[in-house]
C-alpha cells in the first residue's frame, strides 16, 4: 500500500489508523505528526496575488468549483510515487469535482489506477464517516468503527466535567479578521458540548460573514479569535485589522479581557482526530476554574494590546 494524502486532516487519519509508514506524499499544510515533514510535497499554494482580503471567500469558492482543489497538484510527482491510494478533502458538495481532478491530475503520469478517497466531513459525525471510509478504502473497517468509538468516549469524558459547571457563557468564534467570519460545520458542536452557547454559526453548515455592527450587538462574552492558515503569530496579526475600531473595544469581551487568540490551523480547523484536544482546548478557556490551562501558551492565549506580533 502507497497512501498520498492531499488534506492535512485525511493524513492525521491515516497516523491514527496506524497507516502512517505507508504514506508516500502529503499536501504542503500537512505537518502533523513532525514525521511526515519528511514525504514528498504534492500540492502548491494558488497564487492570491492581486485578490482583495473581502473578496477571499468568494475567490476560494470559485476556485474550487472549477478545479475540485483549493491546491495545485503536482500531477507529476503524484504519478512518480505510485500510490495505491489518493485520499483529499473536498468542500461540501465538491466530492465529485475533486475525485475527477484528481484522477484527471495523476492519469497521464501513472498505470496503476490508484483508488480515490475523497472525505467531506461538515460536523462531528461527518468527521467519523472520514475516519470509517479511509479505514474501509485501507481494508481496516475494525479499525476504523475502534478509533470512531475511542473519540466518543473521550469527548464524552470531557463535556460532563464543562456542563456541571452551571455557566453557559456565549461565544463568538471567528476565523476570519476582514470581513469577519464566524466558524461553521463542527465548530459550533464542539463549543456546545464545552458547556457554551455558540452564536452566529450553526452545526454541520457554513461559516458565516459577521459585521462588527451585528458583533457588537450580540456582544459576546467570550470571542475566540484564529485564522486557518499560519501559526499564532499570524493570528496576534491579523488583530490589528479589528482592534482599533471603537465597536470593537467597546465589546463586553474586549472590556472583560475574554478575548482570546487560538491555534485555529492545527486545532481547530483539521477534521481529525484531534478535535478531541479541540474541545480540552474549549474547556480550558471557557471554565477555568474547573479545567487546568495545559495548553495555554501553546495552543491558546489570552490577547492584549500590548502583545507584540511576531
Amino acid at each position: 500500500m502507497r497512501i498520498v494524502s492531499l488534506s492535512a486532516g485525511a493524513t492525521e487519519i491515516v497516523h491514527a489508523l496506524g497507516l502512517g509508514e505507508y504514506l508516500v506524499g502529503r499536501s504542503h499544510q500537512c505537518d502533523y505528526p513532525s514525521q511526515v515533514e519528511s514525504l514528498a510535497i504534492c500540492t502548491d499554494p494558488r497564487d492570491i496575488t492581486g485578490v482583495a482580503r473581502t473578496d477571499i471567500d468568494e475567490w476560494v469558492r470559485d476556485v474550487v468549483r472549477e478545479t475540485g482543489s483549493l491546491h495545485a497538484l503536482r500531477g507529476d510527482l503524484i504519478g512518480s510515487l505510485h500510490p495505491t491510494h489518493v485520499i483529499t478533502q473536498a468542500q461540501p458538495g465538491e466530492e465529485a469535482i475533486a475525485r475527477d481532478s484528481i484522477e484527471q491530475a495523476v492519469s497521464d503520469t501513472i498505470d496503476s489506477h490508484p483508488k480515490v478517497v475523497v472525505i467531506e466531513p461538515r460536523s462531528l459525525g461527518g468527521i467519523e464517516t472520514a475516519i470509517r471510509r479511509v479505514a474501509a478504502a485501507c481494508g481496516l473497517e475494525r479499525q476504523g468503527r475502534e478509533l470512531v468509538e475511542s473519540l466518543r468516549v473521550r469527548l464524552g469524558e470531557i463535556a460532563p466535567a464543562a456542563w456541571a459547571s452551571g455557566i453557559k457563557p456565549t461565544v463568538a468564534c471567528i476565523e476570519w479578521q476582514q470581513p469577519l467570519v464566524a466558524a461553521g460545520y463542527w465548530i459550533p458542536e464542539l463549543v456546545e458540548m464545552a458547556g457554551a452557547t455558540n452564536l452566529f454559526s450553526k452545526a454541520g453548515e457554513p461559516s458565516v460573514l459577521v459585521t462588527l455592527d451585528e458583533l457588537a450587538e450580540a456582544d459576546p462574552e467570550v470571542i475566540l479569535m484564529m485564522t486557518h492558515e499560519g501559526d499564532m503569530c499570524q493570528v496576534r496579526s491579523q488583530m490589528r485589522l479589528v482592534e482599533e475600531d471603537p465597536r470593537w473595544t467597546s465589546l463586553r469581551a474586549v472590556q472583560t479581557d475574554r478575548v482570546v487568540l487560538v491555534y485555529g490551523n492545527q486545532h481547530f480547523s483539521r477534521p481529525s482526530p484531534r478535535i478531541v484536544d479541540t474541545l480540552w482546548i474549549l474547556c480550558e478557556i471557557l471554565h477555568p476554574e474547573v479545567f487546568q490551562p495545559t495548553l495555554a501558551g501553546i495552543a491558546w492565549e489570552r490577547y492584549s494590546p500590548d502583545t507584540q506580533a511576531c
